[in-house]
């Protein structure tokens, strides 16, 4: 719900006009703010912008980071919250329903400058590389991300032992990524040396894993750039204890991701990786946590909160 005073967004939608006053409103949202119209996602520098066709990562700088859409609507939810927090009958003294949005980690995965991962390196000019994946694959600790898991009987041997609909779902959906990195693996001129003793067939392998692994620091970047601002949403409510704690939190995304497993990147495929989403629900009534491992329909969420 929201007061009779506004928060501005580029398109302040009012869905309940049954009523002039909010109090007397409930037939749908008192109000929608709707910032998409105003730009997304800043871009990086050209020479900090990396990528294929339909996956583009890279940094950019942190004085645009106030402009980014994600941030500006966490902007507005805290300016809601201050409100609410101030006068509580501009809100009709009743409790509060409060929907945001956040678009990240869907890509282009650019994220601010000063989120640069470690192991995140880009110049393969460098002689020797260092690599930005954990090598060999099991070290511990790590020396780069660790990749998504390859099976035991070879590389992509679970992409070969598919059946024809399965290699379908795994490399038709985001342009073919995979194709793409075997691309750039394949055209990279002149061949980086990468290290003392590789081949040229070791080097173009290497380039095109350590690219491969920029794309997924990139990706944990922008993970880590949306637990920021749920964390400025959570620092905000817990300055006012009375309001956190008769406060219900649910996170939730659409969808998974995938990484490169079975040569799938993105979504649209019925694995694990793909299909799987975060689902936290703080609620101050339980005073100790619980892990549920029964399948959940994101579509009888909102109802179900709805009738607490």
């Amino acid at each position: 719900s929201h007061p009779r005073n506004q928060i501005t967004g580029t398109a302040d939608i009012d869905y309940d006009s049954i009523s002039t006053d909010p109090c007397e409103r409930g037939k749908s949202w008192n109000q929608i703010i709707d910032l998409t119209r105003g730009g997304r996602t800043p871009k990086p520098d050209p020479a900090e912008q990396f990528g294929l066709l339909g996956l583009e990562w890279g940094a950019f700088a942190d004085s645009l980071e106030d402009n980014h859409i994600d941030v500006r609507g966490v902007d507005s939810a805290l300016q809601f919250l201050q409100d609410y927090f101030r006068r509580p009958s501009d809100f009709c003294d009743k409790p509060f329903f409060m929907a945001l949005g956040l678009t990240k980690p869907h890509h282009p995965l650019f994220f601010p400058e000063r989120l640069t991962p470690e192991f995140y390196n880009t110049n393969i000019s460098q002689f020797p590389y260092e690599l930005p994946y954990n090598a060999p694959f099991n070290l511990d600790p790590p020396n780069g991300v660790v990749m998504p898991p390859q099976p035991p009987a070879g590389n992509w041997t679970d992409y070969d032992s598919l059946p024809y609909i399965g290699k379908i779902m795994a490399t038709d959906y985001g342009g073919y990524l995979h194709d793409q990195f075997v691309f750039y693996g394949n055209n990279l001129s002149p061949l980086p040396g990468i290290a003392p003793g590789l081949d040229s067939a070791q080097r173009r392998d290497a380039a095109m894993e350590a690219h491969r692994a920029n794309s997924i620091l990139a990706y944990l970047a922008m993970v880590r750039f949306m637990d920021d601002q749920v964390g400025r949403l959570i620092t905000t409510l817990e300055g006012r204890p009375e309001v956190y704690h008769n406060t219900v939190i649910v996170l939730v995304s659409d969808h998974g991701f995938s990484l490169g497993e079975k040569k799938h990147w993105k979504k649209v495929a019925l694995w694990e990786s793909a299909l799987r989403v975060p689902m936290i629900i703080a609620d101050p009534r339980r005073t100790s946590a619980r892990e549920c491992s029964k399948p959940v329909s994101l579509v009888d969420l909102f109802p179900t909160i709805d009738r607490k």
